[in-house]
Order: structure tokens, then sequence, then C-alpha cells
């Protein structure tokens, strides 16, 4: 009798086991041909399962002089820009200081290596990009992702364009570039 009831125990369990659909299978890591596709899937998986939309209050009064921008007494100076992407700064959408964890109050501030995502932006009035911030403290630079959302977007929109009414509406520490 006890054995029986031993060896119905191990076989309900085995068999809920195998049909729970939280236990990961094995051959499920995906493959990658370069760094590149690790970085796309990467940045895929962090909107996928870090994603709440926010909407973060402009920076009034920011000065600009050639590629410096200047929030109150914090500095940020922009290297290596795609077209159109300078009024993200002028416009105020990002600056030092804003809530949560980018850039923190160091006094200056370098942002760089700016890439739109366009296979990630989920609509034409969502576009969403990666960044590098780093300082003269730092050894590596900081990764971050954001995302900018513009109700009047459309898929053909010149990103000058987009950024004019557009609204940060989602920023997340990546992590240290190595």
């Amino acid at each position: 009798m006890f054995s029986s009831l031993l060896l119905a125990t191990a076989l309900t369990t085995s068999i809920h086991a195998s049909t729970r659909s939280d236990t990961i299978p094995t051959n499920h890591t995906p493959t990658f041909k370069n760094q590149g596709e690790w970085e796309a899937y990467e940045i895929q998986q962090l909107f996928h399962d870090h994603y709440k939309p926010q909407r973060y209050a402009l920076f009034e009064g920011t000065q600009v002089t050639s590629q410096t921008y200047r929030f109150g007494l914090l500095t940020l100076r922009i290297d290596s820009v795609p077209d159109g992407i300078t009024s993200l700064l002028s416009r105020g959408l990002l600056y030092p200081g804003l809530p949560g964890p980018i850039f923190g109050p160091i006094d200056t501030l370098s942002l760089w290596n700016i890439v739109e995502l366009k296979a990630l932006s989920p609509s034409s009035q969502i576009r969403r990009f990666t960044c590098w911030v780093s300082n003269l403290r730092m050894a590596n630079p900081i990764s971050y992702a954001f995302e900018l959302t513009n109700p009047q977007g459309t898929s053909n929109m010149d990103l000058a364009v987009f950024i004019r009414n557009a609204r940060l509406t989602f920023l997340y520490q990546v992590g240290i570039i190595i």
C-alpha cells in the first residue's frame, strides 16, 4: 500500500512538472551571429521586461552654446549626433538630474552614441533609442534606453520634426559599457 502511494505521488509530480508552463526548455537559448544581434536582443528584452510608460517634465531654461547644453549648474556635452537629435537637449527632453537613475548630479556629462532603434518602435507615434553617458570620473560610459512619444507622429516624419512635439515617456539605465 505504501509503495503504491509513493509511486502514485512520484508519477503525479512527474506529470505535473512536465505540463507546467513556467519550466524553461534547455534548448530555448537564442543563437546570435554577432555582438550586434545579441545587443539588439537584450534591448528588446529590456523593453519587454521593464517597460512602464512615464511622463517626464521638460527642463525649462536650457542654454545652448555649440555642442554644450547648460541646465542650471549642470552641463551636458553632446558628441557625434545624428541629424535632428540636437533638439532632444535644446527642448529639455533629456537633461542631467532627471528623476530616476539617469545622469545624476555630476557637473559635466557627455552624451554620445545615440542610436534610434527603428525595429523596436511599436508604432509611428513612438521612437526608441539608446545612448551612452560618461564623465571624466568614469572609466566606462553607462548605456541608457529611452523612448519618445509624439501623438502626431507618422512613419515618414523626419526625426527633428518628430522631436519637436515629442515627450520623454520611458527612460532606463541599461548598464556599464565595457
